[in-house]
């Protein structure tokens, strides 16, 4: 509840550097069910302008959610839980080996 109010603390003054620390933090004690504080590293991590690690970290959380029982899947909140996971997810770039060659240049 502390961690949660100081957090909220830090992301109002923009201190998002202490604001990650904190997240490190809360995710070391939290069980494997992680997901929630997962999505908040992301959203912090989109304000300080690391979307790649935003985006590495969204892929993260979702993968945990498929990996769980269907059953599990299907509850409302973790139906939402994905949804907003998804909303700020940028489609995965094609990597360098997978990547269409590039056009031939003229002489």
């Amino acid at each position: 509840m502390l961690d949660e109010a100081a957090l909220a603390i830090e992301l109002h003054l923009a201190r998002y550097p202490a604001a990650l620390q904190r997240l490190a933090a809360m995710l070391a004690r939290s069980g494997s069910r992680n997901e929630h504080l997962l999505l908040k590293q992301a959203e912090v991590l989109e304000r300080a302008g690391q979307n790649d690690a935003a985006q590495a970290v969204r892929r993260k959380a979702l993968a945990q959610l498929e990996a769980l029982p269907k059953a599990k899947r299907q509850l409302a909140s973790n139906r939402s839980l994905a949804s907003a996971l998804s909303h700020g997810l940028r489609p995965a770039r094609a990597s360098a080996a997978t990547a269409a060659p590039a056009p031939p240049q003229p002489n």
